[in-house]
């Protein structure tokens, strides 16, 4: 059986909300010892630059298993040698690609099968939403559900990432439909962020 992966979002105008440092939330992300860690600020990338740039700066003291992504910049990404980068569905993938080369991880959000299908020759995971109702997007997007979850999963070549109102409880029924991982944004954007993981990783570990 494959082995689940955790992604973390670390979204920046939501730790300033709960008044949680985002490297602080990054640390605690890489301790509980999660896949792929997305640092995210979609409204204020000199935000997303200096917090990219203050971890990179001390990157190469840590001991982690932990990969870290930039949202939507693959020029970001290149600059401070970032693992990889995370894009919303309608980027240039081939440029991303063509940028950074096949060795990066790049990741896309999508929406629908049309989405996914653009992507597959591009990309190395997908996350798909929203599965669930979500607290930090309530009526976002028509909900997607566990059916419509995996007829995506069916038809893409790409592994897919469940994302949206992703509670630890849902691994279960996540995992018996065959997601390659499984995203979340809202709970770890607080203070004791390694402890909200490590309940997820709990659940993952149950399908290892």
């Amino acid at each position: 059986m494959k082995k689940i992966k955790l992604l973390g979002i670390v979204d920046l105008p939501s730790c300033r909300r709960k008044k949680v440092s985002s490297l602080r939330v990054i640390s605690a992300l890489e301790r509980a010892n999660i896949s792929l860690i997305v640092v995210r600020s979609k409204s204020d990338r000199e935000a997303q630059r200096k917090v990219v740039s203050e971890y990179f700066s001390t990157r190469a003291l840590k001991v982690c298993v932990s990969r870290l992504l930039v949202h939507n910049s693959p020029e970001l990404a290149l600059e401070f040698d970032a693992d990889g980068v995370h894009l919303s569905s309608d980027s240039d993938l081939l440029a991303a690609r063509l940028l950074l080369g096949k060795d990066k991880i790049i990741g896309v959000s999508a929406h629908n099968i049309e989405e996914l299908k653009r992507a597959e020759k591009y990309v190395d995971y997908a996350t798909y939403s929203p599965v669930f109702e979500t607290a930090s997007k309530p009526g976002y997007g028509p909900i997607l559900g566990l059916e419509r979850l995996q007829h995506a999963i069916k038809e893409t070549n790409i592994p897919i990432f469940a994302l949206a109102g992703v509670m630890p409880e849902h691994v279960d029924s996540l995992a018996q439909i065959g997601v390659s991982g499984i995203a979340v944004m809202g709970p770890f954007c607080v203070f004791n962020a390694e402890k909200a993981a490590k309940m997820y990783q709990k659940e993952i570990e149950k399908w290892i």
